[in-house]
Order: structure tokens, then sequence, then C-alpha cells
């Protein structure tokens, strides 16, 4: 593929994926186009946007929590996830407070209402209140 070819398959990738970015009130900026020998990368940040256009300012944590929670399947997903109330099997209650983007397998910190003691767990099992 030539350098000519990238750049007008990047702008009709572009024209095609602006749709369901506006219905997901997203941005998405090409950050960095490298060409090698086989293969083009491209480097892309996406960003989801306030209701009044303005840039969400922890967008990356609520982004990676919804991708989470939704690939375990769980249902109801607030808008805002951190601070969301969350229920385990067992029936404990826990505080969403953050995500950890280096974590494999516990990446969710959660609090427990009751007792106050931070933990790290998965999205399975869990269902919000």
């Amino acid at each position: 593929m030539t350098r000519t070819e990238a750049t007008t398959l990047h702008r009709e990738l572009d024209a095609a994926i602006k749709a369901v970015l506006s219905k997901y009130n997203l941005t998405l900026t090409r950050n960095n186009l490298s060409f090698g020998e086989r293969d083009v990368k491209l480097t892309v940040t996406m960003e989801q946007l306030n209701t009044d256009g303005t840039h969400k300012s922890d967008n990356y944590t609520e982004t990676m929590l919804r991708h989470e929670f939704s690939m375990c399947g769980v249902k109801n997903i607030p808008a805002t996830i951190v601070g969301a109330k969350v229920k385990s099997l067992s029936g404990e209650v826990f505080t969403i407070t953050g995500y950890n983007r280096r974590a494999q397998r516990y990446p969710i910190e959660a609090q427990n209402d009751r007792s106050g003691q931070m933990y790290k767990m998965s999205g399975r099992g869990l269902q919000f209140i």
C-alpha cells in the first residue's frame, strides 16, 4: 500500500466512522500514521463529549469501565460509572472508584460500602443498583 492509498483509505474511514461517533457523542482524532514494508499503523484518540460539546475530564476511565462491564454482559450500565453502586453475587454493595489499565484480571477498583475496604475486581457477576 502506498502512502497516497493509505491516506485515501484513512479519509474514507473517517467519513464512515463519523456517523457512529456522532451517535455516541464522541470525537476521534488521528495522531500518527506510520508506514512499514507490509503494514500501515494508525494511532487515534477517542474522547467523549459532554452534552454542551466540551471534553469530559476523565473519559478514559469511564470508557474503559463501560467496555469492561459490557464485555462481561452487565446490563443497565449508568451514564456515569465512577461513583455508581454495584451489587456482587454475595449481596455486598460496592461503589466504583476507578479503573487500573495495567491490571489484566481485576481492573475495576471499588470500595465496600459497609466496611470501607478497597477491592480490585472484574465486571463478572456485578449488577448496577
